[in-house]
């Protein structure tokens, strides 16, 4: 997205004058600067990714019966400076120091030494603007990265044609801006507030286009900025600058590889985010689970019971307690848990024929999936000869039925324990831990979690992940529906559903808290 107004390799909805990313997500790319030709004209894109990618195009252009007078011909030029060099003692803390902070703030800079270089042509022409983009990862004497003077060189000054009095000013916004936001000729799309007690930490993204107001040279011009107040930062810097000029012109500096162009990984890469502030069809981000509720004591003969609801996704899991065990088990000295799965016929958009004689491929699937993910985190040595079926029933389908009735089970079978516990059966739960499950995949090359009917339609690569409270995996069920996927890609996915699973954990405590249980785990069995 760097060409069109915002860096980092980052894609969001955003507008400007010149420049804009449209819905869905960003992905419509615009650019209404004018480039004139005078005999012919040619655009080229080269994938330099690892990934075939489907791209579709629009170009509006106007002839004339000859060519334009003195017009200029569009440029854009890129350039990274990973990081800025700085100076100063960075252990030394400005906001804590005031003797520093007076070093720091009056040590001058009129000359331009060491500035960022935004934009460095020769000939005639006009500068349009530039995009800025900071990637303030690691700490340094002052968590704000402003204060930059911007300096303008024309036709050979050796002092600042124009000199600004800091970036914030220059990009004309005030006092240390922390907003997103986008006006036709200034704006911020990507702001990060920083977190952990570190202001401004992480990536921002800031344009200033001159439109209006237009800087003209003859000779040539020299765009710059500092990175701190007289250069004293060390941050990972990289614009885009726009301008016209006649030709000849000097050469461009040429591009770096790939590697030297890929945004610094701050953990959302890891994630698969390739669009942070991608908005959902239900409205959540990315990374948030659909609204969750767990009801207790839904039905009043099971031994333990739980309505869970997930977004459109409604599942009621029944524990019954029986004192007899499977054949296989008796004489083990073990108990068991085993579980069933099944869709009410009208669950779904249209109706399902119940399974009378035989359960399908995906319903036996599912049933083993449950039972095993229940008795992962069980002491089957503490359950006495005693076997514990959780039925499964989908009410409401609209995907993720499996990862819910794993997640409501466990509600259902912990009332099921505490029943026992009560009545002296048992002295304690017999179970290690909580258990959870999230769905989550890869549509439109973006992860999303908690993934909803259509999501999981329309998802290239869709994962089911079951976890215990210990960080254990119990299942990762992984599926390239439409592509393969990476081993980052995995990583990233799981990463997501462990983030999701952690809230399921805090529902589930919460609705047994609310039922008057609270579960104490048993001591681990003696190896």
């Amino acid at each position: 997205g760097d060409f069109f107004g915002v860096g980092h390799g980052l894609v969001k909805d955003y507008w400007s004058l010149p420049l804009t990313m449209s819905p869905r997500e960003g992905r419509g790319f615009n650019c209404y600067f004018p480039m004139p030709f005078s005999r012919e004209g040619r655009i080229e894109m080269t994938n330099e990714g690892e990934r075939r990618l489907v791209v579709y195009f629009y170009i509006d252009y106007e002839t004339y019966e000859e060519p334009l007078a003195n017009a200029g011909l569009f440029h854009a030029q890129w350039r990274r400076e990973n990081p800025t060099e700085g100076w100063g003692d960075d252990a030394r803390r400005i906001d804590e120091d005031g003797e520093y902070l007076r070093e720091v703030w009056t040590t001058p800079n009129t000359t331009g030494e060491g500035n960022y270089v935004i934009l460095e042509a020769s000939g005639r022409g006009h500068y349009v603007g530039c995009n800025l983009n900071i990637d303030c990862f690691q700490r340094l004497k002052n968590d704000w990265y402003g204060e930059g003077d911007d300096m303008i060189f024309i036709d050979g000054d050796t002092k600042p044609t124009l000199h600004g009095t800091g970036t914030e000013d220059y990009f004309n916004t005030a006092w240390s801006p922390l907003t997103e936001f986008w006006t036709p000729y200034h704006g911020q799309p990507v702001a990060s507030s920083g977190g952990e007690g570190w202001l401004y930490k992480g990536k921002q993204s800031v344009y200033r286009y001159h439109i209006e107001d237009p800087v003209h040279f003859r000779e040539s011009i020299r765009v710059t900025i500092e990175h701190g107040h007289a250069n004293n930062l060390s941050n990972d810097y990289s614009s885009t600058a726009y301008w016209y000029q006649t030709e000849p012109h000097a050469p461009p500096p040429e591009l770096p590889p790939v590697s030297a162009r890929l945004p610094r990984a701050d953990g959302s890469e890891r994630r698969c985010y390739t669009r942070p502030a991608m908005i959902r069809n239900d409205g959540r981000r990315p990374a948030e689970l659909r609204p969750v509720t767990i009801e207790t004591g839904y039905l009043a003969h099971a031994e333990g019971s739980a309505l869970i609801s997930m977004g459109g996704t409604t599942v009621l899991c029944a524990a019954t307690t029986e004192d007899r065990l499977p054949r296989f088990a008796v004489g083990s000295g073990s108990g068991w848990i085993t579980a069933e799965y099944s869709m009410l016929p009208r669950s779904t958009h249209t109706r399902t024929s119940r399974e009378r004689n035989a359960s399908s491929g995906r319903t036996a699937e599912i049933q083993r999936l449950i039972g095993r993910s229940l008795r992962s985190v069980a002491r089957l040595d503490l359950l006495g000869e005693r076997t514990f079926t959780v039925d499964c029933d989908v009410i409401r389908a609209d995907g993720g039925t499996r990862t819910a009735a794993i997640t409501g089970a466990y509600v259902a079978l912990m009332q099921a324990f505490h029943k026992l516990v009560e009545s002296k059966a048992y002295t304690t739960f017999p179970v290690r831990c909580g258990v959870g499950a999230v769905s989550c995949g890869l549509v439109d090359d973006t992860a999303l979690l908690d993934l909803d009917y259509s999501e999981d339609f329309g998802a290239a690569v869709d994962f089911n992940v079951v976890m215990t409270e210990a960080g254990e995996m119990v299942e990762v069920q992984g599926t390239g529906e439409s592509r393969p996927f990476t081993r980052d890609e995995m990583t990233g996915l799981i990463d997501l559903a462990e983030g999701g699973i952690q809230e399921l954990f805090s529902a589930q405590q919460a609705a047994l808290k609310e039922a008057g249980i609270t579960v104490s785990p048993a001591a681990p069995a003696a190896s």
